[in-house]
């Protein structure tokens, strides 16, 4: 995607109950990010799963699970439009219940980079 002022991440970071893992998973990577894709300013998502390997020796202090969603142009509208889709039924209710830490949005600084190579 192209440097922009409006690149925003929403991070979602959330634990769930052995139990119910499988299931929540399966529907969230399977129903809930295209359900928040289809709505505008939402581009891209991904879940990840918390690594063994870490850098240090320090104890990790995040929750088991993150997803990550990229938006793009105004953030308060991407939100309206996905609290209207909660509403509404275009996105659904999880099947099971996890517990969400914390959900955050972070505004780019400015420009991406990667690797060329």
């Amino acid at each position: 995607m192209p440097d922009s002022p409006t690149r925003h991440l929403w991070l979602v970071n959330n634990d769930l109950p052995a139990e119910v893992a499988d299931e929540y998973n399966r529907w969230y990577l399977a129903t809930h990010i295209p359900q928040l894709l289809a709505l505008p300013g939402f581009v891209s998502g991904e879940r990840l799963e918390l690594a063994e390997t870490q850098n240090g020796n320090r104890p990790v202090e995040m929750r088991h699970y993150l997803s990550v969603f990229e938006i793009e142009g105004d953030p308060a509208e991407a939100f309206a439009a996905l609290k209207a889709a909660q509403g509404d039924g275009r996105v659904e209710k999880a099947p099971v219940q996890g517990s969400v830490a914390a959900a955050a949005n972070f505004a780019s600084m400015g420009r991406l980079v990667a690797n060329p190579a």
